[in-house]
């Protein structure tokens, strides 16, 4: 029969073998994208005599499933053994019609191999319990029109059908070079491609040929966050399992040298693993970029070979306990360094980012649980060339911790210092209205301040706070290079536009000023206040953004 589904076709005699070309056209249309772009590549493969015709049935067999390989053979051999008998038949009828000029009775069998002439006698033999029924019935009933017309379509159709199989092939041909052309592309350009993309995406390139699987061992580039583990069979997997089976074995298998490496998924806890993988690093100690962001549960405390990534030039850590060995001289070569919820004393503190010569853009967040010891001002003079500071409300009281007088300016200057970052200031308390003030007048150069405020309703502003502002002279504080200001949270509370009005009047080159009102504000509040803020800018040209 010519439909359903059959026992096995796979193991059915033909008489004429089916190439894998043919085959790969009736089994790609049934595939999901990546399952045809794998069996393409496969073929590419094939094609280059990677490895021979059983290596590849074996991989197609694994790749498709046995019921779809039998069916598409099935389908093929079917159309095998009809492609023949239709082309005959097609080829009796054009003779018949040149044979006769005016036909009376003709009867035309769909297996008969012969025809009667135009006075037949012999009546047509009926179909045997065998024979199938005569797809026509007598071309006698036609005119000769429409049987002419009839068999010119037959071939047409032949015609039609050759040139989609000219156009598949064709198609297939543009297809297999590109593969091809992809498959040879340099080592140093397939790293770049690897390296801009999502480590998901990268990983799965590896199926295009052994060129490319060879580079993705060897992408100097490794972040694994929540969108690597996105597939079905990791979504349910619990973090310890995908360090142990899926992390750690990738950092095993990768051979070339490995500069960057990002370990922030969601549920992240603090274990054994984590060591496992910090061992691991330190064996070589080729790592540049380093983030460790624990998300939940206790703080992990780094082990001591952690302290062996001399050639460390970025580190992120998050909810870590960082204490360093006795014989820790900090990290030479280190640029740009973030403390979020860590915790270490001020004495480790201070005397690490002092052993951190090169050290630019320093962000340190937390609270009192995190950051214990004597906070002050010396924090300031182990950084003589940051270039970016973002601090939080806890850290930042060190620059005002202690002063009993209001100071000018702070004992180091922070000459190289452009953008500040503060982060849940309430400048209803005095020390952190203190502490905005130094940051921001000390720094001669300073070219962009973002300020998130922490506006509580219920908290009472003390008195030495409203008048700190006005009791100070600042004519000597000059803003030359500010251009761009960001205050988030912002209210009308008078301390607050006191500090904005004093660092406007300050910047005659500003040129943006954007605040975000509380939304507890009402409108005739922020009408009011735009106003004030706009008659004490030095700068006319100044855009806010309200």
């Amino acid at each position: 029969m010519a439909t359903g589904q059959p026992p096995n076709a796979m193991n059915q005699p033909a008489g004429k073998k089916i190439p894998f070309e043919l085959l790969l056209r009736v089994i790609i249309p049934q595939l999901d994208k990546e399952r045809a772009m794998q069996l393409r590549g496969l073929y590419v493969q094939l094609r280059s005599n990677k490895f021979n015709k059983e290596e590849f049935f074996r991989h197609l067999r694994s790749l498709v499933g046995d019921h779809m390989l039998k069916m598409a053979v099935y389908k093929l051999r079917q159309w095998q053994r009809t492609a023949k008998p239709s082309v005959d038949n097609n080829a009796q009828k054009q003779r018949l019609l040149e044979q006769q000029s005016d036909s009376h009775v003709v009867q035309v069998s769909h297996n008969s191999s012969s025809a009667s002439g135009i006075n037949a006698k012999t009546p047509p033999k009926k179909p045997t319990v065998r024979q199938k029924k005569p797809l026509e019935a007598s071309v006698s009933s036609l005119s000769k029109k429409q049987r002419v017309s009839g068999v010119f379509s037959d071939q047409s159709s032949i015609g039609q059908l050759n040139d989609a199989t000219a156009v598949s092939h064709s198609k297939m041909e543009v297809q297999d070079l590109a593969y091809e052309k992809m498959s040879s592309l340099p080592p140093n350009i397939i790293q770049t491609i690897l390296t801009l993309m999502p480590m998901r995406d990268a990983f799965r390139t590896s199926i295009l040929s052994n060129n490319w699987q060879n580079q993705c061992l060897n992408i100097p580039k490794l972040m694994f966050d929540d969108e690597v583990f996105q597939g079905s069979t990791c979504k349910n997997l619990s973090i310890r399992f995908k360090l142990l089976y899926i992390v750690y074995p990738i950092l095993l298998l990768h051979q070339g040298p490995l500069l960057e490496l990002s370990l922030c998924i969601s549920q992240l806890i603090s274990c054994c693993e984590i060591d496992q993988i910090i061992l691991h690093l330190s064996k070589s100690a080729t790592l540049k970029k380093f983030t460790l962001c624990i998300k939940s549960g206790d703080d992990h405390k780094l082990l001591p070979a952690f302290f062996n990534l001399q050639q460390l030039t970025v580190l992120k850590l998050q909810n870590c306990v960082f204490q360093p060995p006795v014989t820790f001289k900090g990290f030479s070569r280190l640029v740009s360094l973030c403390f979020n919820n860590v915790s270490l004393t001020t004495k480790v503190l201070l005397q690490f980012i002092y052993n951190c010569p090169q050290l630019k853009d320093f962000t340190l967040t937390g609270n009192e649980k995190h950051l214990t010891g004597c906070w002050n001002s010396d924090i300031a003079e182990c950084l003589p060339l940051v270039e970016r500071l973002c601090m939080s409300c806890y850290p930042a009281k060190c620059f005002a911790t202690g002063v009993m007088l209001m100071p000018q300016k702070l004992p180091t200057s922070l000459v190289h210092l452009k953008c500040l970052c503060l982060t849940g200031l309430s400048f209803a308390r005095e020390t952190d209205l203190l502490s905005a003030l130094l940051l921001v007048t000390s720094p001669p150069n300073i070219d962009t301040i973002v300020l998130e405020m922490q506006y509580n309703p219920n908290e009472a502003m003390s008195q030495t706070a409203m008048n700190l502002i006005d009791r100070q002279d600042y004519s000597y504080v000059v803003l030359a290079h500010l251009r761009v200001i960001t205050i988030t949270n912002f209210t009308n509370m008078k301390t607050g536009l006191d500090f904005v009005k004093l660092v406007l009047a300050k910047s005659p080159m500003l040129k943006i000023v954007d605040i975000v009102i509380d939304k507890r504000v009402d409108i005739h509040s922020e009408v009011k206040m735009l106003k004030e803020l706009k008659k004490t800018a030095a700068s006319p040209s100044a855009v806010y953004p309200i």
